[in-house]
């Protein structure tokens, strides 16, 4: 390890390691602090303690949790279905990495995928356009804030108008 840098204000050195610089904490020279005191940084009350889930972790894992039991539960609902639409001749549903695809041929496709940092579902649709919605713990249901309809209400009455038959998407998020 070869020295680059010496901030002696705050003992720090800079060394190489795998390409990478790091940070490591040098002892002060004797002498520094009055004497041979251990700096605060290196006492075993400046470690870290152990702390509980805050809350923007916690809401992050329950978003996942709902996003992802949506989207599992669409895929075993919808493609039943749409294996059975008498209208549908060319359906195709496909689930990859957070990524709903319900391709419905000439009538059109539906992308619906998890947006994490929003902590929202967004669907696309070619009959309403593009939609977000918010999960409701209450309802245990995704809705769309400005007018207060569900996803699984509003997929479920487009897909049954442009392939026919019977889709029951109740239940989506009874976690």
């Amino acid at each position: 390890a070869t020295p680059l840098a010496r901030a002696p204000s705050r003992h720090l050195r800079w060394v190489s390691a795998s390409c990478a610089l790091a940070p490591i904490l040098a002892r002060p020279p004797a002498g520094a602090h009055g004497g041979a005191r251990t700096p605060r940084a290196e006492h075993p009350s400046a470690l870290p303690r152990p702390r509980a889930m805050s809350t923007d972790a916690a809401a992050d894992v329950a978003f996942h949790r709902a996003a992802d039991e949506l989207l599992g539960n669409l895929q075993d609902h919808v493609e039943a279905w749409g294996e059975d639409a008498p209208d549908l001749p060319d359906f195709d549903f496909s689930h990859e990495s957070g990524v709903v695809t319900i391709s419905l041929g000439d009538k059109g496709t539906y992308v619906i995928n998890k947006q994490g940092p929003n902590r929202q579902i967004w669907m696309s649709s070619p009959v309403s356009g593009p939609l977000r919605y918010d999960y409701d713990d209450a309802r245990k249901a995704w809705i769309y804030r400005r007018d207060g309809h569900a996803l699984h209400e509003r997929l479920r009455d487009e897909l049954v108008s442009l392939g026919g038959g019977e889709l029951n998407l109740e239940g989506m998020n009874e976690r």
